[in-house]
């Protein structure tokens, strides 16, 4: 809980009616020494947004379906200090997002009996109150009434500004009020995280102003693109925009939407669009229309890469190769490579130094880490690649990371670094095995699994088990199988020899 009321926060935050990118609520809660729980600080809106899009909804407990009986029954009868006290033990164990559709359930299954005046009151102090969990309760309980008055919609606008609340802020919206559409576009633009790619995901470009603001803008968020490229994508018909006109500027647009499709990483793109290959082919005969740029050539280079995943795109590497091996092409990566970029699509047109892309990762190794791909396949360098990590990495601050957050933000870079160079150590077996260590131990999943990626690849290459391959590891690993919920796993583990 926060020492003032979260609404008087936010009000004292905001800058011409809105929030400013650096603003977290999460910086106003006082760290305790020791306690690793309360160190952590996520991005606004992170764990609603994580929970939604990657674990779902949570398993409610009998107990807790017991405690929101109990809770509506305080409520009902005018005792709120007690609902408040049980209320709070419910949300030590169950999330708001993840016990939604039980804890609104039991409210609509039970309005012949609850009190609608004292509810409403409920909510209204849980809104008003300085617990951010018991605010996104609010939210829900004012889901369950009518159109809420001018005041109360102001009040909850204000909040929404907040992106730890603006989901909840638009499931009313989108339940309750009238002209929901024109507020959801009007939040979508205040905000700039998980507030802004839950707008567009229910963002409908019902106007001229809405669509455009969607094709320029709908995919910017400091999170990733990813999130919204496919609602943006289907809802402002690029697909048809592709066939016809386009302005420089909406062809720029298009590619950034086309690049976040092609980047499928924790989300579905392109491989969920309806006649990708089509769209893929209209969009390689459009390049040709328009003016070459770094970014556009990044994303042809992108559906060369997805050619190996996706054999429906086979067709289009003739179409990729002839804008990728042009004149003009290589002219500009010549000179992006001058500057320290482009390494991967020089290498590709076989123009690329490798001992260049070293420098510029010594030179700016936050910038150029992820270019360790394109080095560590040659072994000189990959040797040198690993010891650059281990030189530029706080291997040891990792190591003794606390085991709760997502990895997501600035100050979870190294993991990022960490990941990849983990990644291209796939083929070769035992090599940089301190990597491996620090993956498997990590607090982030990602690390973990592609860890687990790798040593499974080893297993294979050697024909030995982990135990066999590496003692050590397999005593790290070992205990993931006890804990694995996912049947899926057991493939996993029984490739390892676990």
């Amino acid at each position: 809980m926060l020492d003032k009321a979260i609404y008087d926060i936010i009000k004292e935050n905001l800058v011409d009616d809105e929030l400013p990118e650096s603003f977290s609520l999460a910086s106003y809660y006082e760290p305790q020494t020791g306690d690793k729980s309360v160190e952590v600080q996520y991005f606004d809106g992170a764990f609603d947004g994580i929970t939604l899009y990657h674990i779902g909804r949570s398993h409610v407990s009998e107990d807790s379906l017991l405690l929101i009986d109990q809770l509506m029954h305080e409520v009902s009868d005018g005792d709120l200090d007690a609902a408040f006290l049980t209320l709070e033990l419910f949300s030590e164990t169950n999330s708001a997002i993840g016990s939604i559709d039980e804890f609104e359930g039991y409210i609509m299954d039970n309005t012949d009996w609850i009190d609608p005046v004292n509810l409403y009151n409920f909510a209204t102090e849980c809104l008003t109150g300085a617990d951010v969990e018991l605010v996104k309760f609010g939210f829900e309980i004012m889901e369950i009434f009518s159109e809420p008055s001018d005041g109360m919609k102001d009040f909850m606008r204000t909040l929404g500004l907040c992106e730890e609340f603006t989901l909840f802020l638009l499931f009313n919206i989108i339940t309750n009020w009238r002209n929901a559409n024109s507020e959801i576009f009007a939040i979508a633009k205040k905000t700039h995280g998980w507030g802004r790619i839950h707008a567009v995901e229910r963002l409908i470009p019902d106007d001229d102003e809405i669509k455009n603001w969607m094709i320029f803008e709908g995919i910017k968020n400091n999170v990733m693109s990813g999130y919204s490229a496919v609602p943006v994508f289907r809802r402002t018909d690029m697909a048809q925009m592709l066939k016809g006109d386009l302005s420089n500027k909406e062809f720029a647009a298009i590619s950034a939407v086309i690049f976040s499709l092609l980047d499928e990483g924790p989300v579905e793109g392109i491989g969920i669009v309806h006649g990708a290959e089509e769209i893929l082919s209209d969009y390689l005969d459009q390049v040709s229309q328009h003016r070459y740029s770094v970014d556009i050539l990044k994303t042809v280079y992108y559906i060369v890469e997805d050619i190996d995943y996706d054999k429906r795109f086979e067709a289009l590497k003739e179409k990729c190769d002839a804008i990728l091996k042009s004149e003009p092409s290589k002219r500009l990566i010549r000179k992006e490579l001058r500057n320290g970029r482009a390494f991967a699509l020089a290498k590709y047109l076989n123009i690329y130094n490798p001992e260049q892309i070293y420098e510029q990762m010594v030179k700016d190794f936050d910038k150029n880490f992820h270019n360790c791909g394109l080095l560590v396949k040659d072994s000189f360098y990959r040797s040198k690649v690993l010891k650059l990590f281990r030189e530029k990495l706080p291997l040891e601050k990792m190591a003794n990371e606390s085991q709760q957050n997502y990895g997501l933000g600035e100050e979870y870079k190294d993991y990022t670094a960490l990941v990849m160079l983990i990644s291209e150590l796939m083929p070769f077996p035992m090599e940089g095995v301190d990597f491996i260590k620090l993956g498997l131990i990590s607090p982030i999943a990602n690390n973990k699994s592609m860890a687990l990626k790798v040593l499974e690849s080893w297993c294979r290459i050697t024909g030995c088990t982990l135990y066999e391959l590496s003692p050590e590891l397999a005593e790290i690993v070992a205990p993931f199988k006890e804990k694995s919920r996912f049947d899926s796993s057991k493939e996993l583990f029984d490739n390892l020899g676990i």
